[in-house]
């Protein structure tokens, strides 16, 4: 896989004929590098995220892979380099989780042609790095939250981009889940991926990422910081409510935890 660099330069978003989500937004990020991205309800995350992935058009600025804007890539070479997996799990009837992980590989099959054995290689190799061999068979609508988290990332997989964007990757899943698919994206990140998430859990960004980005903050903007670098104050201006960090008995590992301690 080619080492791959992502530059995000002073991008703004607002709806048409509506509200403002973020504004002069920027950061970059090299191969292997994660990127965690904080903040609350409705601050614009996941639009963030469509902006990366190129499926909606930033109102300023721009952002670019190595030296090329991604508005002049076809979406067949976007998706040969970016991997996204949204919030939304399509349960098609009928399909299977080879089928479906099988579809990933579309930006590397031409209009009219059908997926080859070297395709379906891919795909069942992307299932087995992931420990989803077993599930091949499986109908989609079987599956259990964890399993179509993970699932949804063997498709992303199977595109062999090089950078993944997956947004909430562990909304609804159990402790073991979350940890599970949080060591599988590090796991990837030390392969020289680049990696972004959004997460609702501030804990995810302090013991995760490289780096996270704290959307909302300072007053609305867009911060790109160390996770040693996150602070109570700005936890606590970032989701309106008293955060406190404190470490972890017996351990140097900082949490977050709602209230004072």
């Amino acid at each position: 896989m080619k080492d791959m660099s992502l530059s995000v330069d002073s991008i703004s978003y607002a709806y048409p004929k509506g509200r403002q989500l973020f504004c002069d937004l920027s950061f970059s990020l090299s191969a292997g590098e994660i990127l965690t991205v904080i903040g609350p309800n409705g601050i614009g995350k996941s639009t963030l995220l469509d902006c990366l992935a190129g499926l909606i058009e930033p109102g300023t600025g721009s952002i670019r892979l190595e030296d090329t804007d991604i508005l002049v890539l076809s979406k067949a070479e976007l998706a040969r380099q970016i991997g996204y997996a949204r919030q939304q799990f399509v349960s098609l009837p009928g399909y299977s989780v080879l089928d479906y992980v099988l579809m990933g590989r579309a930006p590397h099959i031409s209009l009219f042609a059908s997926p080859g054995e070297g395709d379906l290689a891919v795909a069942r190799d992307c299932l087995d790095e992931l420990g989803l061999s077993h599930l091949g068979k499986s109908k989609l609508s079987t599956l259990s939250g964890g399993e179509r988290q993970q699932v949804e990332l063997a498709r992303v997989l199977a595109q062999q981009p090089s950078i993944l964007i997956l947004d909430e990757p562990t909304a609804s899943l159990d402790f073991a889940n979350q940890t599970k698919v949080l060591t599988q994206l590090k796991e990837l990140a030390a392969r020289n991926y680049i990696v972004i998430i959004t997460t609702h859990n501030p804990n995810h960004a302090m013991e995760f990422g490289s780096k996270v980005g704290l959307l909302g903050w300072p007053k609305g903007g867009f911060s790109e910081l160390d996770p040693t670098q996150l602070t109570s104050e700005m936890l606590s201006d970032l989701y309106g409510v008293e955060v406190s960090i404190v470490k972890a008995e017996g351990s140097e590992r900082r949490l977050c935890v709602v209230g004072s301690c």
